[in-house]
Formats: structure tokens, C-alpha cells, sequence
């Protein structure tokens, strides 16, 4: 099989969320001291195109796509676009091969579609309940979007929100 770290994955959408600007991964980009104040701030730094505009505009299209008609529906939030795709992988047990016991679900998606402020990747190694990265990881992501729209002054979307509605597909967190 092929392995990608959830890193290599969240940096490959989020260059393809850019429009095929790569920048390089960053893991902390701000320590704050007790005070609030910033003691260490790492820059982003820009690679260039590594896709071109135009795969990356088809690609990014297709992403919403997986979330307003396919897998990804559960990643849905009321005045958001959401864009991203699910990903539910067989583990390997050693010397028996792929097993259907044990999963590894995941959804690496960004938003808002449009006009990308954010991406992010969930990763749920060997859920109890879930089978399906769809039951489990979209809807861990759906969770997480108001609170980061909130943080970063996201405005949702009216029209989106009464469109939304209208089909009775988004969360409600």
C-alpha cells in the first residue's frame, strides 16, 4: 500500500485550497506567554505553484461536491461551504494482511470553498462505534467549523444557510 502522514495529506489539500500555492507545513505558528503576549511567531513561506490553477480549481470543485452529494454530506454546516472528502482505510495486521476489523477514518477538508481561510484534517484511529469515516470523521469536522468560523470571523452565509436548510443537509453545531 501507499502511506501518507495525515501532514503530507493536510498539506497537499491545502495547496490545492490555495488555488496550487504550496507553502510550507508549519505545526505552531504562535506561543503566547501567561500575559497574552507573543513570544515566537513563525511566518508562513510561500514554495510557488505546484499545481496549476486550473487542476487546482477542478480539484477544489470536486471536494465540494463529495461534501454537498457524496460521502462527505455530514461535514455539512448551515451557511458554510464546505469543502473536503472522507477516507476510511484498512489496517494492516502483521503477517495476516488487511483487515476489516480495524479502520483508520479520516476527512481533510477546508472552507469557506470559495474563498479558503482554513484546512484541517481529522483522524480517528480504530473508532469503537463507526466503520465509516462518513459517520464519524465528517461529522467530527462539521463540529469543529462554527468554533474556528467564530475564532477567525467567519461570517456565514445567509443565502447558504437558507439554501442548506431548504435541502435539510448541515449540522447544527
Amino acid at each position: 500500500g501507499i502511506l501518507v502522514s495525515p501532514l503530507q495529506l493536510l498539506h497537499a489539500i491545502a495547496t490545492i485550497a490555495r488555488g496550487g500555492v504550496a507553502i510550507k507545513p508549519q505545526i505552531v505558528r504562535q506561543i503566547r506567554n501567561a500575559s497574552g503576549e507573543a513570544e515566537m511567531v513563525s511566518y508562513a513561506q510561500t514554495l510557488g505553484y505546484i499545481i496549476s490553477p486550473l487542476t487546482a480549481a477542478k480539484v477544489r470543485k470536486a471536494m465540494e461536491l463529495a461534501v454537498t452529494d457524496g460521502t462527505g454530506r455530514k461535514a455539512q454546516v448551515l451557511g458554510y461551504r464546505i469543502a473536503g472528502k472522507t477516507g476510511t482505510t484498512k489496517k494492516v495486521v502483521p503477517g495476516a494482511g488487511y483487515t476489516n476489523d480495524r479502520v483508520i477514518c479520516s476527512f481533510v477538508g477546508f472552507f469557506p470553498a470559495t474563498e479558503p481561510r482554513i484546512a484541517a484534517i481529522i483522524v480517528i484511529d480504530e473508532p469503537k462505534k463507526y466503520k465509516w469515516a462518513s459517520d464519524i470523521a465528517a461529522p467530527a469536522f462539521a463540529a469543529i467549523v462554527p468554533k474556528v468560523a467564530w475564532r477567525l470571523n467567519i461570517e456565514p452565509s445567509p443565502h447558504l444557510a437558507w439554501t442548506n436548510l431548504l435541502r435539510g443537509s448541515y449540522s447544527m453545531h
